[in-house]
């Protein structure tokens, strides 16, 4: 017979995570992701987490938005 595993419960997290939706402009059709990140991530990380989610390599030029107001790229 086999020894039984002991369990552990997790305590669960009270890390917030943020939700972006990520819209794609200048293409003829709609191409948007919803990611989730915790609300622990840098900049840096978000940006991995986009470049992850559209599946580019790091090598497409991202600008920003946000409430309407845009960075240049």
């Amino acid at each position: 017979m086999l020894p039984m595993k002991k369990t552990t419960r997790r305590r669960p997290s009270s890390e917030f995570v943020h939700q972006f939706l990520v819209v794609l402009t200048g293409t003829d059709s709609l191409v948007w992701r919803r990611i989730q990140v915790p609300e622990r991530y840098s900049f840096w990380d978000l940006h991995v987490a986009i470049q992850d989610a559209m599946g580019w390599k790091d090598y497409v030029q991202v600008g920003c938005c946000l409430r309407g107001e845009c960075q240049p790229r």
